[in-house]
């Protein structure tokens, strides 16, 4: 250190340099400059300082300093202090590492930043601004401008949401020492007052949003941005490091996804679980919307808003949901999570008048009057008046006790169209309905029911009344057990308990030229079917079906006794045509005692098959029945007569059936093969797979030598199976239910096969089947005849092994013309290739006719060879 009394400028002059062995450099010169003229003032003191790789640890209200170098320049005089700056920092107290640039000045307790400028590890900033520090009588102020092109406020905490920050602001504001009495104690804190001037800031969360691509449609995840542009102000007060209450104001625009632009105004205060909302506003791309109420976070959530909305866009903020607003709402509530799917919502009231346009909904005015909680919700009014007619409707719905309800409903000119899709309408009249459906009782009532308009253009007409009050067992198989162990008169007790009122007064529907209409109470109820045309119900349909039906309750039944008798004609379903049917008989006690049940059917066509008509009769009980079947049908000029009996029982609480199959035929006008010892058949449906099993057995062909046989007993389900057949001279005819519909075959079938699959392994296949001396009958478009096509041999084999399926073909007329095919079928890939070896020569190509049916006619010989 050297102290020199006068300098060459004859100042006083300190020079100063310290050199630690860890390379800490100090230099620091200090001159007392010239006393001012005015008395008033002392001699400024001048001091310049520079530093390199300045280490310091604990310094007392600083902490640990790390600077690699730095240059200060301070004028002292008097209370005034003037600093200049400049530092590369990487560690002072909680400052951020980088270079620091400040120009400041300082009078008294007022503290003027000219020029703050940061570059470092954050990014940079750039500012000035003002601080009065605080006395006895003033609080601490402050007053900032700041500007960064890029701040990352996370290289500072990773607690602060924010990764990237752009923009500027100006700011003021001042903090207050308080004290508070909370729970008796006194609690010291401060007060902060700011008023943001002006603001323009871009910023960069760390939360993640889902952004849709419109023009692919694909969802990518990205950082939230937010963008703000305005002012505001508000008071914050903290005590022991904790938010107790607020009071701000927002004016301005702000952007981010999946917010609309505009401009926005809030004005609330409160605490965090008490939040006042003086004014929100929005107006922008969205619409208009103005709210203001009481949001409660104490217990759960508690509200109460009143909101005014201008053609507001509900798709901005939840863009699964579309529609725009227009109206006033009220609504209010309190809601709290009580571990339950729905939470327990208690107390609330909504109330809306306006508009809403959505695709889902009419265009039109909407009044909505509405509250409850979360087990009964009370429609004080529910009314839609506009391009769907109108809709007015209360009631109550409530589901503390099962489910409850009772709505009316008044209709007028009402659009069904637009609520479901493809069913335009007209609609006028009411309807009032009460119940309540639980586990013991259930209710049901429409009372007084009258409308009529339109539906799909057809007239509709919907009138009468219906009581019901049933108590339907939840186990239908534990009832039918109590039945079974209860005398008569128990029986029709308990069956009281099940129906005990059933009235339909005049109920009756019609639509079109289709009518039902039901009259009758629990001993009897009848109802008339008169559907005369389906096609009116479903485009997908034709035909009529007339007759109806009746339910009785005699004393002494334990169950109602159904008589039906139904006719139906032209029937055109989805992949079923029918030209005449009827189903007739009576089912006591639900088939509890001996019943009768007759189907017929003429001309019935359904999976490719075409039966001329099938006679079928259910005689017996669940427990004891028998079913008898007869039909008869034509393919390729063939006749083939089918029937068999079946006799069983059903178990519903094993969920299986268990029978035996007899008497079975099936014949043509070559051959009739008939069953040659009854069957056993299961059928299990109690477990998670179905299955079916049916024991083995022959069936031979009458008066000729014939035989086809189950030689194991069959399995059929999803997890496993096996088939094992043996087929010994039988006349083909019997297949033509099976075959193409302009091919016949006139020959006898030799051969046997075996198939097994089980669950996790690969199926087993091992078939060989040879037909010889027969001939094949084809019939192609614009000939009168058949071509009969004669052959000597025809087989197939077919067997499984690793790699997928062997098949070896081979046919060969007697006259010279013959061929073969010789290929693998990979069956586990999914294009299911082929290879192999194929030959023909000189086979006449209408063979191959049937399996071409677009091809309307095919002749000539072919002879090729590949592989």
């Amino acid at each position: 250190m050297v102290y020199d009394l006068k300098n060459k400028d004859g100042l006083m002059q300190i020079n100063a340099k310290l050199n630690q062995r860890d390379g800490e450099q100090i230099k620091a010169k200090a001159v007392r400059g010239v006393k001012p003229d005015n008395p008033r003032f002392n001699a400024p003191w001048y001091v310049d300082a520079s530093w390199q790789n300045l280490r310091r640890k604990d310094v007392p209200n600083v902490g640990d300093i790390d600077s690699p170098s730095g240059v200060a320049n301070v004028m002292l005089r008097d209370d005034r202090l003037w600093v200049t700056a400049d530092a590369e920092i990487i560690k002072l107290n909680v400052a951020p590492a980088g270079d620091y640039k400040v120009k400041l000045n300082k009078r008294n307790n007022k503290i003027t930043l000219q020029n703050l400028n940061y570059d470092g590890v954050m990014g940079n900033l750039a500012g000035n601004g003002n601080i009065l520090l605080a006395t006895n009588k003033s609080p601490l102020t402050w007053d900032i401008d700041a500007k960064t092109k890029g701040l990352n406020p996370q290289a500072f905490s990773d607690t602060i949401p924010v990764t990237k920050l752009v923009g500027d602001i100006s700011a003021s504001g001042k903090m207050i020492d308080i004290t508070r009495r909370i729970n008796g104690k006194v609690v010291k804190g401060q007060r902060h007052a700011f008023t943001i001037k002006s603001s323009d800031l871009s910023s960069t969360l760390t939360a993640q949003v889902t952004a849709t691509d419109p023009k692919t449609g694909k969802s990518t995840s990205e950082n939230r941005r937010v963008d703000v542009i305005g002012y505001g102000d508000g008071v914050v007060d903290v005590l022991n490091g904790t938010l107790q209450n607020f009071d701000a104001r927002f004016n301005g625009k702000l952007a981010t996804q999946g917010v609309p632009k505009g401009n926005f105004i809030v004005d609330a205060n409160g605490t965090t679980e008490n939040i006042n909302i003086k004014n929100f506003s929005h107006k922008g791309e969205a619409g208009d919307i103005t709210a203001s109420g009481n949001v409660n976070l104490r217990d759960g959530i508690g509200w109460n808003v009143k909101a005014n909305t201008n053609k507001f866009n509900v798709g901005f903020f939840a863009p699964q949901t579309e529609g725009i607003i227009s109206g006033n709402l009220q609504t209010s509530g309190k809601w709290r999570n009580n571990q339950t799917k729905l939470g327990d919502l208690r107390d609330f009231n909504v109330k809306f008048n306006g508009s809403i346009d959505t695709p889902q909904l009419p265009r039109g005015k909407l009044t909505v009057d509405a509250g409850g909680n979360a087990q009964a919700i009370i429609i004080r009014n529910l009314s839609h008046v506009g391009e769907a007619g109108s809709l007015i409707a209360k009631g109550k719905l409530d589901v503390s006790n099962g489910v409850a309800w009772n709505v009316n409903a008044v209709m007028d000119d009402f659009n069904l169209g637009y609520f479901v899709k493809d069913v335009p309408s007209n609609i006028t009249g009411r309807v009032s309905s009460t119940g309540r459906w639980k586990d013991s009782v259930q209710r049901i009532s429409i009372d007084q029911m009258a409308l009529r308009g339109e539906i799909d253009g057809e007239p509709l007409l919907a009138q009468g009344s219906l009581d019901a009050t049933l108590h339907l067992p939840k186990d239908m198989n534990q009832y039918f057990e109590r039945l079974k162990a209860t005398d008569a008169s128990g029986q029709v007790q308990q069956v009281k308990s099940v129906v005990e009122t059933l009235n339909a007064n005049n109920l009756m529907m019609q639509w079109g030229d289709n009518q039902v209409v039901a009259n009758g109470n629990t001993e009897l109820l009848e109802a008339k079917v008169n559907i005369r045309n389906l096609s009116q119900i479903s485009k997908d349909f034709s035909g009529s079906v007339l007759g109806g039906f009746t339910l009785m309750q005699n004393k002494g039944q334990a169950l109602p006794t159904i008589y039906v008798d139904l006719t139906g004609n032209k029937l055109a379903l989805p992949g079923v045509l029918l030209a005449q049917g009827m189903i007739k008989g009576k089912i006591v006690d639900l088939a509890k005692r001996p019943s009768t049940l007759v189907v017929m059917a003429d001309g019935l066509q359904a999976s490719g098959s075409k039966f001329e008509n099938i006679y079928a009769v259910f005689d017996g009980t669940e427990q004891e029945h028998s079913l008898t079947v007869k039909g008869d049908t034509n393919n390729a000029n063939t006749d083939v007569g089918i029937k068999a009996t079946i006799k069983g029982s059903l178990d519903r609480k094993k969920g299986r059936w268990q029978g035996v199959v007899g008497d079975g035929e099936v014949s043509t006008e070559y051959v009739t093969l008939a069953q040659s010892q009854p069957a056993q058949l299961i059928a299990s449906f109690g477990g998670k797979t179905p299955e079916i099993q049916l024991a083995a057995h022959c069936w031979e062909a009458v008066g000729q030598i014939g035989k086809l046989c189950l030689r194991e007993n069959l399995i059929a389900s999803a997890d496993r199976g096996q088939v094992n057949v043996a087929i010994q001279k039988i006349d083909t005819s019997l297949f033509a239910p099976i075959m193409p519909k302009d091919l016949s075959w006139q020959a006898s079938l030799n051969g046997k096969a075996v198939v097994e699959w089980g669950k996790g392994v690969e199926p087993v296949i091992n078939a060989t089947l040879y037909s010889d001396n027969g001939k094949l009958g084809l019939v192609q478009e614009g000939q009168d005849e058949a071509i009969t096509v004669p052959y000597k041999r025809v087989s197939v084999i077919v067997r499984s092994f690793e790699e997928g399926l062997k098949l070896r073909t081979d046919i060969d007329n007697g006259s010279g013309a013959r061929g073969y095919a010789d290929v693998v079928i990979d069956p586990y890939n999914e294009n299911k290739p082929i290879s192999g070896a194929l030959v023909l020569n000189e086979l006449n190509l209408a063979i191959l006719k049937p399996f071409f049916p677009g091809m309307r006619k095919l002749a000539g010989n072919i002879t090729m060879a590949g592989v």
